[in-house]
């Protein structure tokens, strides 16, 4: 089983809803190139994590299915 991991910095949730509402040709493109990748009968599971700012300026992350 492989595993592919992008990482998204967003300000606030509403930007990152936005985010995700908004897509480019490029993005559409990108992500049909990462599909192909897949195998099995299932869409691949996405998992979102939110940080939080911690002490010192290190973030924790919390999962979010």
């Amino acid at each position: 089983m492989g595993r592919c991991v992008e990482y998204f910095v967003d300000e606030t949730w509403v930007e990152h809803l936005r985010r995700l509402e908004r897509f480019t040709a490029a993005d559409v493109q990108l992500r049909e190139r990462r599909l192909a990748f897949h195998v099995g009968g299932q869409p691949p599971r996405v998992r979102r994590y939110v940080g939080e700012a911690l002490e010192g300026g290190r973030a924790a992350a919390s999962l979010h299915s």
